[in-house]
């Protein structure tokens, strides 16, 4: 019997730690974490080296260096000094392109740098534009005419090291002649949409700065693309933020930013340099801000709150003060990164941070007259960086960027369909071409 009472209670105590488990597993495991039904990207196959996202744009306060101060040439020349290179990969050289979408993009390997043309639906189908040295590896900042006709682009010659404000401005056609300097001590700018073309593609809009040490000197100019004839219209001192948006529709005022610490103005100048406040842009720290739409009507910025912990939002920022800012997200904990606009303006595509560590970003269309929100694709590997649309408003471009590389990927505005650019060197996106 002591026996049978003993045997008992050992059934007993397993009975009750098997119903323990039991319940601790309905609790925990048996709950799967919620996951994005969106298509996700695959980051398995990228074969690019480490990159990282986007630069943060500059602040009112830069760290001395050891940079000489840019220096101004009396005359550029009008020789060119970049030089062909051989193509940095092996993807065979297309006769011509496909009809379709096209887009643009530039790949460098070393101080080589190669303008591509490529068909969107199958990105190995590219032409070679224009082949630069770029003696100093900072890098070229390159943006395509409105006719697609003509690239603009920036990069920092031979003798002054990596000094971002000792770039120049040159212009080749999409034939391949050329290039032509137009303009000297230019800031290399941000790495989207710069240098900034006119709507009639007779000016280039770009940015100045005297020295990387205050005091220091900051200025906008335009630049006629057939004269040379140059035009400073903003200038601020070292106290201040300047930042240069992009052209009213009509070419007749260009935008820009103004300010510093939480309060920055968007302001507007005439050609001969008249200004004229609009509006304030509210953020804790610098708004991201590279858009206007296609009308020129309202502007797409990313900015911060002040509380803690930190949240991101993005804004449509009207540029006629008399209209409402409106909220397009808000309460992120992370950057919503490069919103981008339709070509019609009545949608745009962001990035969505994870919304828990662990989880997936997701790349996110946003419909302004509907308020529909649609995931085009997802990744827990990385996030999504929009850079633009196609002509024909089917295709978007998104640079992908991970922990171990970044990739350039063409997708369908519906997600239905992605391709990735392929290459094992850095690329960057420049503009669509159809």
């Amino acid at each position: 019997m002591r026996l049978r009472g003993i045997v008992s209670g050992v059934i007993g105590l397993a009975v009750f730690l098997a119903l323990i488990v039991l319940l601790t597993w309905l609790f925990t495991g048996g709950q799967q974490s919620a996951s994005v039904a969106s298509p996700t990207y695959d980051l398995s196959q990228s074969e690019t080296p480490p990159a990282y996202p986007p630069p943060t744009l500059p602040t009112s306060t830069i760290v001395p260096s050891a940079y000489p101060p840019p220096v101004q040439s009396a005359t550029p020349p009008i020789v060119s000094t970049t030089a062909p290179t051989l193509q940095p990969t092996a993807i065979p050289t297309a006769s011509a392109l496909p009809e379709g979408a096209a887009l643009l993009y530039k790949e460098t390997t070393g101080a080589s740098v190669t303008i591509w043309a490529a068909n969107a639906a199958n990105p190995d189908i590219r032409l070679p534009i224009q082949a630069v040295q770029d003696e100093s590896q900072f890098g070229v900042h390159a943006n395509v005419s409105h006719d697609k006709s003509k690239i603009a682009y920036v990069m920092v010659p031979t003798g002054f090291g990596t000094n971002p404000l000792a770039g120049r401005l040159w212009v080749a056609d999409m034939n391949g002649s050329g290039p032509v300097l137009l303009a000297s001590q230019v800031d290399i700018g941000r790495y989207i949409n710069y240098p900034l073309w006119s709507p009639d593609d007779q000016r280039i809009a770009f940015s100045r700065q005297t020295s990387l040490e205050p005091p220091y000197t900051q200025s906008i100019a335009i630049i006629d693309v057939n004269t040379r004839e140059e035009q400073t219209i903003v200038t601020a001192n070292d106290t201040s933020w300047l930042w240069p948006l992009d052209w009213s529709s009509d070419g007749e005022h260009f935008y820009y930013l103004l300010g510093s610490g939480a309060q920055y103005e968007l302001r507007r100048s005439t050609l001969v340099g008249t200004t004229e406040f609009i509006r304030y842009v509210s953020s804790e720290t610098t708004p991201r801000c590279y858009f206007l739409s296609p009308n020129a009507a309202n502007l797409l910025c990313t900015i911060t709150s002040s509380g803690q912990p930190r949240e991101y939002a993005v804004v449509i920022v009207p540029t006629d003060a008399q209209r409402q800012v409106t909220t397009v997200v808000e309460g992120a904990s992370d950057e919503l990164y490069n919103p981008v606009w339709s070509n019609d303006g009545r949608e745009i595509v962001l990035n969505i941070p994870p919304a828990a560590v662990g989880g997936a970003s997701e790349l996110r269309l946003y419909n302004l007259d509907s308020g529909q929100e649609t995931t085009l694709t997802g990744s827990t590997e990385g996030i999504f960086v929009p850079q633009g649309w196609s002509q024909d408003g089917e295709w978007i471009t998104t640079g992908v960027f991970t922990n171990s590389g970044s990739d350039l990927v063409v997708l369908k505005r519906d997600g239905s369909s992605s391709n990735i650019v392929s290459s094992p060197y850095q690329i960057e996106f420049i503009g669509w071409l159809q």
